[in-house]
This record gives C-alpha cells, sequence and structure tokens, in this order.
C-alpha cells in the first residue's frame, strides 16, 4: 500500500485541496525553509481540516529541533504525526510524544547494508514502544507501530 503527503502548505487552501486529492497526509513546515509556517497558520491549517472525512493526517516536519519544541508546537497545533528530516537519533525519537516519521538520510556512497543497519538500530531502539494497530499496514519507521518486513 503507497502512501501519499503532500508537503509544504502554507495556506487553508492549499490543505483543502490536499484533502480533495485524497492524499493520507498534509504537511506543515517548521524547520529552517523557506516553506516554514507560523504556529497560528498551522492551527488555522488544523482547524479548516478537523471535520473533514475522510481528512488528510496532518504532520508537522522538523529538524533538529528540541524535543520540548517538537512537543510544544504538535500539541499547540493539534499535529497527529511527526516527521523528523534532521539528524535526530532514534532515542530522540522516543521522546516526541507523537507517532514519528523518520527520515533517513541516504548519501550517493551508502550502501545498501549501512541503510539496512541504520533501520535495525532504529527497530532495536523503538522496540519498547512498538504496536501494530488493527488492520495497519507497514507504513515505514513510525514510531509507536512496528514495521513488517
Amino acid at each position: 500500500m503507497i502512501k501519499t503527503k503532500i508537503c509544504g502548505l502554507t495556506e487553508v487552501g492549499q490543505a483543502l485541496a490536499t484533502a480533495r486529492t485524497g492524499a493520507d497526509f498534509a504537511g506543515v513546515v517548521f524547520a529552517e525553509s523557506k516553506r516554514r509556517i507560523t504556529t497560528e497558520k498551522a492551527l488555522e491549517i488544523a482547524e479548516a481540516l478537523k471535520p473533514l472525512n475522510p481528512r488528510p493526517m496532518l504532520v508537522g516536519v522538523f529538524a533538529n529541533q528540541p524535543t520540548e519544541e517538537v512537543n510544544r508546537i504538535a500539541s499547540v497545533c493539534r499535529l497527529d504525526r511527526v516527521q523528523l528530516s534532521g539528524n535526530e537519533s532514534w532515542e530522540y525519537c522516543n521522546q516526541v510524544n507523537l507517532p514519528v516519521i523518520k527520515v533517513i538520510h541516504v548519501a550517493e556512497s551508502t550502501t545498501a547494508e549501512l541503510v539496512i543497519q541504520e533501520i535495525q538500530a532504529g527497530l532495536k531502539a523503538l522496540k519498547k514502544n512498538a504496536r501494530i494497530p488493527a488492520g495497519y499496514p507497514h507504513q515505514g519507521l513510525i514510531r509507536g507501530q512496528r514495521p513488517k518486513f
């Protein structure tokens, strides 16, 4: 099963259009970026998406920010998930209060073996928090959900 995320949303209209496409996730950026959004604007987007059924899950994108800041913004903006796009450790992922989508950076010189080792390290670190919601197939490395390979 393939899931889609439309990311870098900055306006309510963009979020509503994302919902109309049937995307699974709508992404708003809190990391340093030209697409960075304020918490006020993100909350407007969350409120606009809230009554929709079905609606895309709202994902906040962060990179190398303190966990306290990530958790505060996630709560204030009523995010459904957090995407960590920096160099955060697996232990850091366990400190985030919401399900986490962890980006694994792969350089051109990175071997498949190194990618597998990184994923296995993540699975080991996240294992104590792993669970599989009923009927929910593997969606990637998301804290709170155990991937099936």
